[in-house]
């Protein structure tokens, strides 16, 4: 199995997507979540904490319907309901936890240097597009 295939969860499908250069000319990590029977985009990134350097992830954006798309504003993302939103926060939290064994582990999971992953998986603000509003 590739680090790339997409992996039967609890709460359904998800794969890590690679990195991508994307269309602001910025590295973008990718993740994708099949959410009813599409499958969606999103970006996950290292956010150094600590020393030496240890790293926790944020999960920047989801929604896109194409994985070039990563990085384009909000407004190109789909929207979500809550409960479909409160899904793909748990694949993405899956995901990372099937692959925190790995021995090939995806870029953004990789020790490097004295660096590790502490662990916290954080969600931006603004990381889904929902239909509801608070």
């Amino acid at each position: 199995m590739s680090m790339f295939d997409w992996i039967e969860l609890e709460d359904g499908r998800a794969r890590f997507a690679g990195g991508i250069r994307g269309w602001d000319e910025q590295g973008h990590q990718t993740f994708s979540v099949q959410v009813e029977h599409a499958a969606f985009f999103g970006e996950i990134e290292q956010v150094v904490v600590g020393a030496p350097c240890d790293f926790n992830l944020d999960v920047v954006s989801f929604g896109y319907r194409e994985r070039d798309d990563v990085g384009l504003p909000a407004s190109a993302r789909e929207r979500f309901s809550l409960p479909e939103a409160e899904r793909v926060q748990r694949l993405v939290q899956e995901l990372i936890a099937a692959a925190a064994p790995w021995l090939e582990k995806p870029f953004l999971l990789q020790p490097f240097e004295e660096a590790r992953f502490l662990g916290v998986i954080a969600f931006r603000d603004g990381w889904i597009n929902t239909t509801e509003t608070a």
